[in-house]
């Protein structure tokens, strides 16, 4: 079978288990699935050359598991965020596509912590953004139709937000 057909086989399951998350309601719950779906990710990326993808499925199961333990700190950020950049160093040298999910897993990192949700999921469709362009030039059709969903999603969400602060 062709790697491309295998590497998007296993980005549908990771698809799949990040639309699951949307339905559970304990924290242990989202982050213990979200690793999941975060390894699947990491394998289909690997598969199909996303090397700075993989990196950063990779730190963000590590960086759910300390922020499941730990508080969310500046310090702590900053050094997932350096963390990501060390490892990517290699990939990033070879194209600037390879910035992309750096950007992505930094972004979400440093405003993992917000309280506003019209901002998280503002932050969310950014990133979005940034994995569409990177899974539709590394092939991973099905994440990037994900993707799409999920900016449409979160879009819808901000909306409801503020529709229902307005009839507050």
């Amino acid at each position: 079978m062709n790697l491309i057909i295998i590497a998007n086989i296993v980005s549908f399951l990771g698809c799949l288990l990040m639309v699951a998350i949307g339905f559970l309601k304990k924290k242990e719950q989202i982050l213990g699935v979200q690793c999941l779906q975060f390894s699947l990710m990491g394998i289909s990326n690997f598969l199909l050359g996303g090397i700075s993808g993989t990196i950063s499925n990779l730190i963000s199961i590590v960086r759910n598991l300390v922020f499941f333990k730990a508080r969310i700190t500046v310090p702590l950020k900053l050094g997932f965020i350096a963390l990501q950049v060390l490892l990517s160093l290699g990939a990033l040298k070879t194209s600037p596509l390879e910035w992309l999910p750096l950007l992505a897993a930094g972004a979400f990192t440093w405003f993992l912590d917000v309280k506003n949700e019209v901002t998280l999921k503002a932050v969310i469709i950014a990133t979005f953004f940034l994995w569409v362009v990177y899974d539709l030039c590394h092939q991973n059709y099905v994440a990037m139709t994900f993707d799409v969903l999920s900016i449409f999603s979160n879009a819808a969400g901000i909306w409801m937000i503020r529709k229902a602060r307005k009839s507050s």
